[in-house]
């Protein structure tokens, strides 16, 4: 049989001592880590909600303080003997808090033998307008342009539309566009608004 002094088993009881407290250290440093992870976590998702609200609330602001530019309508300002519009006029609004800038506009008068899949765009220029301030209006005409026939306008052979667009940029420097389209019937002798047919302008 063997025999353990006292001086072994102290040695023993230390080693034991130890190890356990090696063990708790350890766990207790893992302990450690997983919470400090998960509160990093925590608070990323936390910085990144701060972030997407501050985000949503600047663009509510912007939103809400832009220039909003919209037509109001159109009229044929001149017609021939058949009442057939010679030129026709369209009406702009800012109903925003604040001015567009930079306004720009083109319009065409066109008369097509069918309906026309891709209303043409690029015959001409842009018409510089000044600043439309928030309540202001401003306005844009063009003259009927050839080919046409009144007489097959009239007689309703013949498309006529009233078309174009608006360019213009917010006190953000966010640029816009406003694109339109109108059908004149020779029945009413008026002009409908109509389904832009792919009208080939993009930001």
């Amino acid at each position: 049989m063997v025999h353990v002094d006292q001086t072994q088993w102290y040695a023993l009881i230390v080693s034991a001592v130890a190890l356990i407290a090696s063990g708790a250290s350890a766990f207790y440093a893992w302990r450690q880590t997983q919470i400090f992870q998960k509160s990093a976590a925590t608070s990323e998702r936390s910085a990144k909600a701060a972030e997407d609200s501050a985000k949503a609330a600047t663009a509510a602001a912007n939103f809400g303080s832009r220039a909003w530019v919209t037509v109001t309508g159109v009229e044929a300002t001149e017609h021939d003997d058949l009442q057939v519009p010679k030129s026709a006029t369209v009406y702009y609004f800012n109903s925003g808090a604040t001015p567009a800038f930079g306004v720009s506009s083109q319009a065409w008068l066109r008369a097509f033998n069918r309906e026309p899949e891709l209303l043409p765009m690029h015959e001409r220029g842009a018409v510089r307008h000044e600043d439309l301030g928030a309540g202001c209006r401003d306005k844009a005409a063009a003259l009927l342009g050839p080919p046409h026939d009144a007489r097959r306008i009239a007689e309703g052979k013949m498309q006529l539309y009233f078309y174009g667009e608006m360019k213009y940029s917010d006190v953000f420097g966010q640029p816009h566009i406003v694109n339109w389209c109108y059908q004149y019937l020779p029945q009413t002798q008026q002009f409908c608004p109509a389904e832009p047919r792919q009208i080939p302008r993009a930001l």
